[in-house]
């Protein structure tokens, strides 16, 4: 980040529309992980998790960016 970005007036703007792609990124890579880690761990194991990937994803649609998975 350069000094020009913080004398600006609209940084905060700015950091706001990164924090917020950050969180949705997050938020990917945590179905990811939990697709993968369900994967391996098979069917039964998976028991009450299994649907911890698609509650993750579901969070994306939520007009919030600070809604917890």
């Amino acid at each position: 980040m350069t000094i020009a970005l913080w004398s600006s007036d609209d940084w905060r703007r700015e950091a706001e529309a990164w924090l917020e792609l950050a969180c949705r990124v997050g938020k990917v890579g945590r179905a990811l992980s939990w697709h993968r880690a369900l994967r391996m761990s098979g069917d039964e194991e998976a028991g009450e998790f299994a649907d911890g990937p698609l509650v993750a994803l579901r969070s994306l649609l939520s007009d919030s960016w600070l809604e917890a998975v």
